[in-house]
C-alpha cells in the first residue's frame, strides 16, 4: 500500500471538512493548524515527488461523486493541482456502467498498468462518494541486477515446499545492517539519482516476519553501514487492494464516514457529503534494471566475505519505497511478501 497516497487524499478531505469532520482528520495526521497553507504543503511535496527526471511517478487519485453533487470550481481547482486529485460526477445508478468508468479512467492514467480497482459490487444503493487511488511509479536501479546472473533456482517457502522461480544476484557496495534486537537484516537499494531508495527488511528467524510487523517504526529508523554484500532477490510483483474506512475508523476518523459528515463547503448546495469508500490499489513489480510500481518476494543477502553465507529464512520480508529529501523521508509504499514470483 502507498501511505504517501492516503496522506495526501486524506490532506485533501482535511481542507474540505468542517468541525469535527476535519478535527478527527487533522489529529490523525498531525496536520498544521492554518488551514490556508495545506495546499501549498501538498503541492510542494508532489511536485517534488512527481518532477524529477530520474524516475516516473504518477499520483492517481479521483473523486468519485453521484451525479447530483456538485463542487465549486475553485475546489476542483484546488484538488487537481495541489492534491493531485481529481473530481467527476457518476451515475452510480447504472453500477456496471459507473464502475467500468472508474476503471477505464485508472487504466489511462497509469499506462495500463493497473485495471479493475473497482467492481460494480462495490456500488452500494446509496452511495454518495467514493475516493480512489493507484499510484504508477517506474524507476532504475542505480546498481542493477546483470541479466546474466538470473537463473532458475528452487526457493524455499515457508511450509518447507520448494518451488523453481527466476533469482537475480549481484554483488556490489549497498547500505547494509543487521538488528539483533529487531532480529532482521536491512539492505538498501537505491534508483537512478540517489532520492528515492527500496529497503528490503528480512527477518533473521524462521517465521518472524509477524514479530517484525509490530517495530517498524524501529525498522524505518535503522541505520546502515556502506559495505559490499552479496544480493539474491527473485523476480517478483506484489498487488494490493486495500479499503481503508475501517483501518481509519480505528485510528479516529469516523464522521467523515457518516451522514453528519460535514463537507458542505466544497459544494454549491451546501449539502452534507459523507465519503463511503476509500481504496487503494498498487502493484510492485521487481526487475533486474529496477521497479514498475503499478503502492518482494523472499530475499536473501550476505555480507560477501569468505566465510559468510546466504540467509533463507522462510520466504518472506517487508518493503520499503522511500523519497528522501531535505533531512524529510516520505513513505511512497510498503509492501510485505505474499507476491507472485516470476518463473519464465
Amino acid at each position: 500500500m502507498s501511505p504517501f497516497l492516503l496522506h495526501t487524499s486524506l490532506g485533501f478531505m482535511y481542507y474540505c471538512g468542517k468541525d469535527a469532520t476535519a478535527e478527527q482528520i487533522s489529529n490523525v495526521l498531525f496536520l498544521p493548524n492554518r488551514r490556508n497553507k495545506i495546499p501549498e504543503v501538498f503541492m510542494n511535496r508532489l511536485n517534488s515527488l512527481v518532477g524529477s527526471t530520474e524516475h516516473i511517478l504518477k499520483n492517481v487519485s479521483m473523486l468519485c461523486l453521484k451525479h447530483d453533487c456538485k463542487i465549486k470550481d475553485i475546489y476542483r481547482k484546488i484538488a487537481s493541482e495541489c492534491f493531485g486529485v481529481d473530481i467527476c460526477n457518476i451515475d452510480f445508478e447504472d453500477k456496471k456502467g459507473s464502475a467500468k468508468e472508474i476503471n477505464n479512467w485508472i487504466v489511462v492514467k497509469t499506462q495500463k498498468t493497473i485495471k479493475d480497482v473497482i467492481d460494480e459490487t462495490d456500488i452500494t444503493q446509496h452511495i454518495r462518494a467514493i475516493l480512489i487511488n493507484a499510484m504508477y511509479f517506474q524507476g532504475q536501479w542505480r546498481l542493477e541486477f546483470p541479466f546474466g546472473n538470473t537463473e532458475k533456482k528452487y526457493f524455499f517457502l515457508e511450509n518447507s515446499e520448494k518451488i523453481l522461480t527466476l533469482m537475480m544476484e549481484v554483488t556490489d557496495y549497498f547500505n547494509y545492517s543487521e538488528n539483533e534486537s529487531l532480529q532482521a537484516q536491512f539492505l538498501e537499494i537505491p534508483y537512478e539519482g540517489n532520492l528515492i531508495n527500496m529497503t528490503l527488511v528480512l527477518p533473521i528467524v524462521k517465521n518472524g516476519l509477524s514479530a517484525l510487523e509490530d517495530h517498524l517504526e524501529a525498522a524505518l529508523c535503522q541505520s546502515h553501514c556502506y559495505q559490499p554484500v552479496h544480493v539474491i532477490i527473485p523476480k517478483f510483483k506484489v498487488q494490493t487492494t486495500v479499503e481503508f474506512i475501517p483501518m481509519l475508523r480505528k485510528m479516529g476518523i469516523s464522521d467523515a464516514f457518516k451522514n453528519k459528515a460535514d463537507f458542505s463547503q466544497v459544494g454549491n448546495d451546501g449539502k452534507r457529503l459523507p465519503i463511503n469508500s476509500v481504496i487503494q490499489k498498487t502493484q510492485l513489480l521487481v526487475e533486474e534494471n529496477g521497479t514498475i510500481m503499478k503502492p518482494p518476494s523472499t530475499a536473501a543477502f550476505s555480507k560477501h566475505e569468505e566465510s559468510s553465507h546466504i540467509l533463507m529464512p522462510d520466504g518472506k520480508l517487508i518493503a520499503f519505497l522511500y523519497f528522501e529529501s531535505l533531512n524529510q523521508v516520505t513513505i511512497i509504499a510498503v509492501a510485505k511478501q505474499n507476491a507472485e514470483m516470476e518463473d519464465s
